[in-house]
């Protein structure tokens, strides 16, 4: 009985732990796949002359809404990158970013998106 307890005392910690990173992992998997979508939707329904920042709030808005997680943070900025070579190109950076049930800031997610003429 004691060596039953005994196993029970440490598998419990890390059968927890084991859970927390699981956790953590789907809730990378839900940020990249909405920032992928995001992503699509952003080309689908712009040409890259179009996008302001203005617009850009509105997807940032909407995003923050879809997901489910501990204070999020989302940031879309869009850059014009005329540099003599190329020109009418821009580029969209989306970054999402969010706390852990411990309060503690995660990694972000980051996605640039580069619009073409």
């Amino acid at each position: 009985m004691i060596l039953v307890g005994a196993t029970m005392a440490v598998a419990l910690p890390a059968f927890k732990a084991i859970g927390q990173q699981r956790k953590d992992i789907d809730q990378r998997y839900l940020v990249v796949t909405a920032v992928g979508n995001l992503a699509e939707r952003i080309r689908a329904e712009s040409s890259g002359k179009d996008l302001s920042q203005e617009r850009l709030n509105n997807y940032q808005s909407a995003l923050i809404g879809e997901l489910d997680l501990n204070d999020p943070q989302a940031e879309l900025s869009v850059v014009n990158t005329d540099d003599g070579e190329v020109s009418g190109v821009r580029q969209v950076a989306i970054k999402v970013s969010w706390r852990n049930i411990y309060g503690e800031n995660v990694d972000p997610v980051t996605l640039t998106l580069w619009l073409y003429e």
